[in-house]
């Protein structure tokens, strides 16, 4: 049995089989455009395959770098579409291979792409539920919320890419592992007596109940395991920030903006003193809290490094701890 994966940069920079050992191996081929998609799918071997392929968002990509009016963006979009859609005609020729075609990634970077992305996909729909065929399904390899990408806006984080390989292999060995069932003749049986249709159509109907709870089910670990990322990230960036509440003052705010820049400076520096007498902090920059517009008492605070901004933070709860009253603050 041959088995392939024919993707782009976003499969093949993560997929190595020692790192997913729980599926089966397959044959890592690097395809980035519709040409070279073309030879791959001319030169497959006359005998059983299964064949992952992810390559699409790439193919609608460079189909479109010479447009230059939207008329001729939708126009080179759709003809990748038909390109793709080809697969019909090997896939006939070749019906004891299956072949799993992944649904393309978003591409924040392209502005047009995104756009378009979602009359993207009802196409594809669209082009597989005409094609009708029962070895070659559509798959999704991972959900939009769990795409993020790397400072090009193109390429998937370690995180994410493991997460589409994950998805990817788990879909398609899904589609790999169910038997082959002409449809066809089943329409035109005429020994099946209608109980057993509709036993059928009820199974059917179970199964894929079933696999949307299961899928909701790993959605939403999937979602965690990003978001718990994502807010570590965010945390450790914000290591040097103190935001203080419940501030208040003796003297009236001036309404110059840079005198009162320093009115708010001087009242944050008689905080920090009167948690740490003898401070050494440097403040890079504050910024007050507004609601519907209007100041409230709460200010973040920049400090010069993360170190001072952690001591402001202990020292207060530690001395609250003790018993010292900072009233409101």
């Amino acid at each position: 049995m041959e088995r392939v994966i024919r993707g782009s940069s976003n499969v093949y920079r993560f997929y190595k089989p020692d790192n997913f050992k729980e599926f089966n191996t397959y044959n890592m081929v690097r395809c980035t455009d519709v040409v070279t998609f073309r030879a791959l799918t001319d030169n497959l071997e006359e005998n059983e395959a299964e064949v992952v392929i992810s390559v699409l968002e790439n193919f609608l990509d460079r189909s479109v770098r010479d447009a230059s009016s939207e008329e001729s963006i939708l126009e080179s979009m759709g003809s990748t579409i038909r390109d793709v859609m080809g697969i019909r005609t090997l896939a006939k020729c070749f019906p004891r291979s299956k072949f799993a075609i992944a649904e393309p990634i978003t591409r924040p970077k392209l502005g047009w792409y995104q756009q378009h992305y979602n009359d993207t996909i009802t196409a594809l729909n669209e082009s597989f539920d005409f094609m009708r065929l029962n070895n070659v399904t559509k798959i999704v390899g991972i959900p939009q919320g769990c795409q993020q990408f790397e400072n090009d806006q193109v390429h998937l984080t370690a995180t994410s890419g493991k997460i589409f390989i994950e998805g990817l292999l788990t879909e398609s060995e899904k589609f790999f592992k169910a038997p082959l069932v002409d449809l066809a003749d089943d329409d035109d049986d005429d020994d099946v007596q209608p109980i057993l249709v509709t036993d059928q159509l009820s199974a059917r109907l179970d199964k894929l109940k079933n696999q949307v709870r299961t899928r909701q089910v790993k959605d939403n670990l999937i979602f965690t395991r990003i978001r718990e990322e994502m807010d570590t990230t965010t945390n450790k960036q914000k290591e040097h920030r103190v935001v203080i509440t419940g501030i208040t003052s003796s003297v009236a705010p001036l309404m110059d903006p840079g005198l009162k820049k320093e009115w708010i400076r001087d009242i944050v520096l008689d905080i920090f003193k009167s948690i740490i007498p003898d401070f050494g902090g440097e403040i890079i920059y504050m910024n007050q809290g507004k609601n519907n517009g209007r100041y409230i008492p709460l200010i973040e605070v920049k400090l010069n490094s993360v170190k001072n901004a952690t001591l402001i933070r202990k020292t207060i709860a530690e001395k609250k701890k003790r018993g010292t009253d900072f009233g409101r603050l």
